[in-house]
């Protein structure tokens, strides 16, 4: 098992996105290894948990307010899109 360390680092430092937290679990996420059976049904039921857990927050209020808000405001061009490079 490999360990990565973390630590907080200041806006302005220069931080590569491999170095970045999400850089790393995205190359273990995407690293071809071989998965259990048990593995997968345990993939499948974070799934199911997470959706769920997601779908019963829909009625919650600051859910509610946040997504009215989101609505209320369209898209933006000002950010970075996920999966595009600048």
């Amino acid at each position: 098992m490999q360990i990565h360390r973390v630590r907080v680092h200041r806006s302005d430092e220069a931080l590569p996105p491999g170095e970045q937290l999400a850089g790393r679990i995205a190359a273990v996420a995407a690293d071809p290894v071989e998965v259990d059976a048990e593995v997968t049904e345990m993939i499948v039921n974070r799934i199911i948990d997470n959706a769920a857990v997601a779908t019963a927050s829909l009625t919650r209020a600051p859910v509610v307010a946040a997504r009215a808000q989101a609505l209320a405001h369209g898209p933006s061009t000002a950010g970075a899109e996920i999966g595009r490079a600048s």
